[in-house]
């Protein structure tokens, strides 16, 4: 669990203060997290949102979770389509779009290719650090500046995060709570 949470980024500043609260982990302001010579991790809340940044020499850049550009951007305009592995993993064809439960989110790819495919996605994520990346990832998204992508909006009205731990999650039994038609783990 990063100690830090560095925001540099005064207007940024009442955002930061929330979220240091909410992981109950220090603010530090005017700090580059690169310059910190003891190795480990810190969070990085500025401009392009919440990041993890590793410490010490040598670091490499920040993780962020993005569902606008990049990879995912490519993925989701090139990607394969249902003939991807993951497809066939949840059993996705033309007349069967399952609900997935995504029980090891992690930063979301998997859940968002899924998505892109047609499925409904539950993901759960446990870990609070990786939760917020994720939630902060998906809040960017949806909060993206107009660019008429519907297909992109669309995508994400198919994502659920849940700051859940699914063993739990999965050892209640209801009638009332929806069952996903497949259950995807990839623990890394």
């Amino acid at each position: 669990m990063p100690q830090f949470l560095i925001c540099n980024d005064s207007s940024r500043s009442a955002d930061a203060l929330a979220l240091a609260e909410h992981l109950s982990i220090k603010l530090l302001t005017d700090v580059d997290p690169v310059s910190l010579t003891e190795e480990g991790f810190v969070l990085v809340l500025d401009a392009s949102g919440v990041g993890l940044q590793q410490t010490g020499p040598k670091a490499p850049g920040m993780i962020r979770a993005d569902f606008v550009s990049g990879s995912v951007h490519h993925r989701r305009q090139f990607g394969g389509g249902k003939g991807q592995l993951i497809a066939k993993a949840v059993g996705l064809k033309s007349s069967f779009k399952p609900f997935v439960l995504d029980a090891t989110a992690g930063l979301g790819k998997d859940a968002f290719v899924l998505a892109t495919l047609g499925c409904r996605v539950q993901m759960h994520e446990r870990n609070v650090i990786v939760h917020t990346l994720l939630q902060d990832g998906l809040n960017r998204a949806v909060n993206r500046p107009e660019d008429n992508d519907s297909e992109l909006d669309e995508v994400l009205s198919r994502l659920d995060l849940r700051a859940l731990d699914s063993l739990a999650f999965l050892g209640q039994t209801t009638e009332t709570k929806p069952h996903p038609d497949v259950i995807y783990l990839d623990p890394m």
